[in-house]
């Protein structure tokens, strides 16, 4: 039996034993996502199944996003000067065309191509006088088809360009000649000058064509270079540089950073250290359809893990000291709570308390609900001190609609541990005379309206939030995609 054979087999009863597992799950007490580590590492440890790397964060462009971004419609006149025969000469011109993209995969940066097809048309016309009793007339149509290649980079330092290539393919043809004489022997110097014309269309014809090649292949690279050159300013004010500066300088998210591409998408991934070989990032670009993206498929997706989304604020808060009264501002800001009267901002800002410094939040994406447990390491008032105490709140994320994610508020706040003494209980007694007479039923989340520099982004409306095994994702497209029937997806299944 080959090598492969053996691997399939070996596959098959891997998959088999942990669709067992599942349903050994209600006996075992374990969930469904401890059940799938278990079969991702049983797989992994034997090297027999390509699995999805462990990532923390992701954000995922997809290819058809992408050329919605960048893409732009292509149907232009314009006024060209030439010479065709010696001949000063004139044209207006029509270009029309369409922007493609092609995905050029890469594990160690993100790289796609964008493909330019156009065609333009020309209609020339002009008169010359060689002498004062001369004229000549000529008409030609020019028509040249080309194909041009702008290739871009994208890691966290930034996104540049790459000097474009443009093939084209150009054909010039005098479609009209006309020579008007006057004074004496006008027949002679018409049939003289017709002739003298002629022969010189004859000789010097290609070297316009080519000419003329080369100066429509120059203004497509112009043109192309300023577009792009203004896209890759505003997709490196926004994208790279909000990622370089949010995620990867601030620590902000576990592990390393990095763009890559595949046949069909862009990501940004956060991964884990132990997912990294040596000095590179010795792991593969993903797939749209694998499962860490969950169940749903939008052009743009982002996912955050719990535990990316803790580490975060555990580099904000941990081992901090501050008022109590900040939690209570903290909830304000999010537009969970009413403010609070000044009497209660007076009594609570002298109370100071310490979070401790490993996870002073622990969140968990559960049952479609975010579970927040902020821990309290110490709160203390002078000499009287609290022990370590915690808040609990859940919150059910949901769509308000295309622009906002609505947070509904799922039960009261509640105070875990603390001390037997009421009076010591600084804790409690701010949930029960601020934090919960002001918790809001919701409040919303607003999606960032980044149209001012990406006008592209102006269509974005989101399509789903959900929450699931430890994640929390969001799927969103663009107006013209929705309309062509591009619309979420269900996620075909996985086997």
């Amino acid at each position: 039996m080959k090598l492969s054979t053996h691997r399939s087999t070996l596959r098959n009863l891997i998959l088999a034993a942990g669709s067992g597992t599942l349903l050994l799950a209600g006996a075992c007490g374990k969930n469904s996502s401890e059940i799938g580590d278990l079969r991702r590492n049983l797989g992994n440890m034997l090297g027999l199944v390509d699995e999805i790397p462990a990532r923390e964060a992701f954000l995922m462009i997809s290819k058809e996003a992408l050329l919605h971004i960048i893409s732009t419609s292509i149907d232009e006149t314009h006024d060209v000067s030439d010479s065709v025969a010696g001949v000063s000469v004139t044209a207006t011109g029509r270009t029309t065309g369409k922007v493609g993209i092609n995905m050029i995969p890469d594990e160690t940066q993100a790289r796609f191509d964008a493909i330019i097809d156009l065609s333009t048309h020309l209609e020339i016309a002009g008169q010359h006088r060689p002498q004062s009793d001369i004229e000549i007339n000529i008409v030609a149509v020019a028509n040249s088809t080309s194909r041009t290649t702008k290739s871009f980079s994208v890691n966290l330092e930034r996104a540049k360009g790459f000097d474009p290539q443009v093939t084209a393919d150009t054909t010039l043809e005098v479609t009209g000649l006309e020579v008007n004489a006057s004074g004496w022997f006008a027949g002679m110097k018409r049939r003289r000058a017709m002739e003298q014309t002629q022969a010189t269309i004859a000789r010097e014809l290609p070297t316009q064509r080519a000419n003329l090649e080369d100066r429509i292949a120059g203004e497509i690279k112009s043109a192309v270079n300023e577009r792009a050159g203004q896209f890759l300013l505003n997709f490196n004010a926004t994208l790279v540089k909000t990622f370089r500066e949010w995620f990867s300088d601030t620590g902000y998210l576990p592990g390393k950073q990095v763009f890559q591409t595949t046949g069909d998408a862009l990501w940004f991934s956060a991964v884990p250290d132990s997912q990294i070989n040596g000095p590179e990032l010795g792991f593969k670009a993903p797939r749209r359809d694998e499962g860490f993206v969950g169940d749903k498929i939008s052009p743009l997706m982002l996912g955050i893990s719990e535990n990316a989304m803790e580490h975060a604020v555990e580099k904000a808060l941990g081992g901090k000291t501050m008022p109590l009264a900040a939690v209570s501002q903290a909830l304000v800001a999010a537009g969970a709570l009413a403010p609070p009267s000044l009497w209660s901002t007076i009594q609570y800002s002298n109370i100071m308390a310490t979070f401790p410094a490993n996870k002073p939040v622990r969140l968990k994406f559960r049952d479609g609900k975010l579970h927040v447990t902020v821990h309290f390491e110490a709160i203390r008032q002078g000499a009287i001190g609290q022990a370590p105490s915690a808040l609990e709140l859940t919150y059910e994320p949901r769509l308000a609609d295309d622009r906002n994610i609505e947070f509904v508020r799922v039960g009261e706040a509640r105070v875990v541990g603390g001390p037997a003494s009421p009076e010591a209980n600084f804790l409690l007694s701010l949930v029960q005379t601020t934090i919960n007479p002001g918790l809001h039923g919701k409040f919303l989340l607003p999606f960032p309206d980044l149209s001012g520099v990406i006008p592209a982004l102006k269509e974005l409306r989101l399509d789903f939030v959900r929450i699931e095994d430890g994640w929390i994702r969001l799927g969103a497209s663009f107006d013209a995609i929705k309309n062509a029937g591009n619309t979420p997806a269900d996620m075909p299944s996985r086997g």
